[in-house]
């Protein structure tokens, strides 16, 4: 083998080794746009903006004798004075109480009797979750979970500090294809979760949760035993701070 035939195999293997490298950049960046259009991330300035733990409330659970208890399962928790029950969603486990004034105003509340945390279980299937195809791909694969385990995300209330620390999550032709997906289960799982709302409230002491709060109405979250328990409050002029701590303070969870 000549000198010259041997440089023409090197530059050809340096050719085919270029072309090569050409071809899959090529595909790797169709294959990443793919996935990028498959697992949108949803700009929504107005809602990560409004994850900020403003204030906290600390629970001291009580029991009174001068008080109606209502139980739900194994949850206990006031029949506020003059309220009836409205409606009854045997599905959902959910319960409408309802008081109304001269002036026509209605106040009321709703108490849920929630399910199995999605974050703790994320193989379960939950009924008030939309589960799309896409999510319940993801939520079936071992990286979600190692992911969550990895960020000490154990609930609703620690992945809401967890964005509000992080901020919303961002994907690019950089991000690898499981961050792509846990982005978009973190930004899917934050929008059908979370209404809208101005700004959030931590529960400490003897319950542990989260209020959200807006100028119309407030959702006070319990998370105990990998459970939720959700309380709707209608009508803030009602619904006071210290109303909402007194009901939460006469709560009581088995």
């Amino acid at each position: 083998m000549n000198m010259y035939s041997l440089l023409e195999k090197i530059t050809n293997l340096k050719k085919l080794l270029f072309t090569s490298f050409l071809i899959f950049i090529l595909l790797f960046t169709i294959s990443k746009i793919y996935v990028l259009n498959k697992y949108p991330i949803k700009e929504d300035q107005k809602l990560y903006n409004s994850i900020n733990i403003t204030d906290s409330i600390t629970i001291k659970t009580t029991h009174s004798s001068n008080i109606t208890y209502l139980n739900n399962k194994n949850i206990s928790f006031p029949l506020l004075p003059n309220f009836y029950k409205m409606a009854v969603d045997n599905a959902n486990d959910t319960s409408w109480y309802t008081l109304g004034d001269n002036n026509n105003t209605t106040y009321s509340y709703t108490s849920t009797y929630s399910y199995t945390n999605i974050l703790m279980n994320p193989s379960k299937t939950l009924s008030s979750f939309s589960l799309t195809t896409n999510l319940t791909n993801i939520i079936k694969k071992e990286y979600l979970p190692k992911f969550l385990v990895k960020k000490k995300i154990t609930n609703d209330l620690d992945l809401i500090k967890y964005i509000e620390k992080h901020g919303q999550p961002q994907n690019n032709l950089f991000t690898s294809f499981k961050r792509i997906k846990i982005n978009y289960f973190l930004n899917s799982f934050l929008e059908n979760s979370l209404p809208n709302f101005e700004n959030i409230t931590e529960i400490k002491g003897s319950l542990t949760g989260y209020i959200l709060n807006n100028d119309k109405y407030r959702i006070a979250t319990i998370l105990k035993n990998n459970k939720i328990y959700s309380f709707t409050f209608f009508n803030t002029n009602y619904f006071t701070d210290q109303v909402i701590i007194d009901f939460l303070n006469n709560i009581s969870i088995q």
